[in-house]
């Protein structure tokens, strides 16, 4: 299963924030079930036992806390960015995108400005969207942005066609997906104790 995350907090304070207690009970969880925590390139759907840890946005607290936590855990785990968040207030900037690669971290890509891909119709601009930026790409290795996530989880035949020119896969998920390569499913983990097969 994919796991996605998106801000990481002491406090929960909305949908998209998980409480630091939370997340650590997740890991717990983890690795008391003895999942084995994979990078994309290595994700087998079919296998129960694969779990990716996915963080979409590229929020600050990812590596102000994340990042130590899955590194004492030993966990792999990837981050979706958009170029229109980088260095905003509650986000990453490049320094910290590129430091954080050192706790087993690979960066993805979210699209450019994180429109809902569905609604797009126009291949240039989908294009736009999807396409890897060309700056972050050489600021960065080649095990990075191979795999796109579809904001909002969304996306139409137009956006899977393009994403096939760019990337090796694309995620989706929460009921969107149909657990193809350019459809992989995730699960949004909400700021509950809980997690596992039945969130599936």
């Amino acid at each position: 299963m994919i796991l996605t995350y998106h801000n990481i907090d002491i406090l929960s304070k909305d949908e998209n924030t998980v409480c630091l207690l939370f997340f650590i009970i997740h890991l717990l969880s983890l690795k008391f079930q003895q999942k084995k925590i994979v990078f994309l390139d290595e994700y087998n759907p079919k296998d129960k036992n694969h779990v990716v840890l996915r963080f979409d946005d590229g929020y600050l607290n990812v590596y102000k806390y994340v990042a130590p936590i899955l590194k004492f855990f030993n966990f792999k785990f990837e981050i979706f960015v958009c170029p229109c968040f980088i260095g905003n207030d509650c986000f990453m900037n490049l320094e910290l995108l590129k430091n954080i690669q050192k706790f087993n971290c690979r960066i993805q890509y979210h699209t450019l400005n994180h429109k809902d891909l569905s609604l797009i119709e126009d291949e240039n601009i989908l294009d736009r969207e999807i396409s890897p930026s060309e700056i972050l790409k050489n600021l960065f290795s080649d095990l990075n942005f191979k795999y796109i996530a579809y904001p909002y989880w969304r996306f139409n035949d137009k956006a899977i066609k393009i994403a096939k020119k760019y990337y090796k896969g694309a995620l989706s998920g929460n009921g969107f997906s149909n657990n193809t390569q350019w459809a992989l499913n995730g699960i949004k983990v909400l700021n509950t104790i809980n997690i596992g097969e039945n969130n599936e």
